[in-house]
């Protein structure tokens, strides 16, 4: 999740954020809480206050359950 973040962060704020530069701070919670905190910001400020999209961000939602289900 934090990586996605990261990548929306990025997006958002043009910051150009490595990746490899990010990646030895996933273990800290504190930067995990400040990463999200900051997105959450960035959210707010461009007037995002809602989404309609699923966490692939294709707006569809299947369970597992109903994905099995079609193929058999």
């Amino acid at each position: 999740m934090s990586s996605s973040m990261l990548v929306i962060f990025s997006m958002l704020s043009d910051i150009d954020v490595s990746y490899k530069s990010v990646e030895r701070l996933y273990s800290d919670m504190e930067v995990i809480l400040a990463i999200h905190n900051l997105h959450i910001l960035l959210l707010k400020k461009k007037g995002m206050n809602s989404s309609d999209a699923t966490g692939d961000g294709t707006g569809y939602s299947l369970t597992i359950k109903r994905n099995y289900e079609a193929y058999t």
